[in-house]
């Protein structure tokens, strides 16, 4: 899929991902909800565009929408990339229970990192490395 901001998606794709996202929150009252209503707020504001888990499927086959994939794209929008954010990634996989399989499938995605690092450093000249921690506390 190609990567909208969310002014580019249906008021229908929004709900049902929103809804989606909410859902796997709920009852979660952790940093993962911090990170996720900071990205959320930039994604409303245009400060970003998303375009789903790269490479994989997404944990839901009703939307492109889901916590892991959506926090990470944002983060890496903000010049955060590299295998710490890729572990922060994993992390909220398995405090939201994904499944072991998506997870397994994402870290062997993960040896190609090093080119979206590149990518950063040279090309969009964003790069900041790993997660200030700021961000979540």
């Amino acid at each position: 899929m190609e990567s909208k901001y969310y002014k580019e998606f249906t008021e229908e794709e929004i709900k049902v991902g929103f809804d989606s996202m909410h859902s796997e929150i709920l009852e979660k009252d952790t940093w993962i909800n911090k990170l996720l209503y900071l990205a959320l707020n930039d994604f409303i504001e245009g400060n970003f565009s998303y375009d789903g888990a790269t490479f994989v499927k997404e944990r839901y086959s009703h939307t492109i929408f889901e916590v892991a994939a959506f926090v990470h794209d944002w983060l890496n929008s903000l010049g955060y990339v590299g295998y710490s954010i890729d572990v922060v990634m994993f992390e909220i996989m398995k405090q939201l229970n994904y499944e072991k399989s998506l997870i397994r499938v994402r870290k062997i995605w993960t040896i190609l990192t090093f080119i979206n690092v590149l990518r950063h450093k040279y090309y969009l000249k964003d790069y900041k490395g790993k997660l200030a921690i700021q961000l979540i506390l």
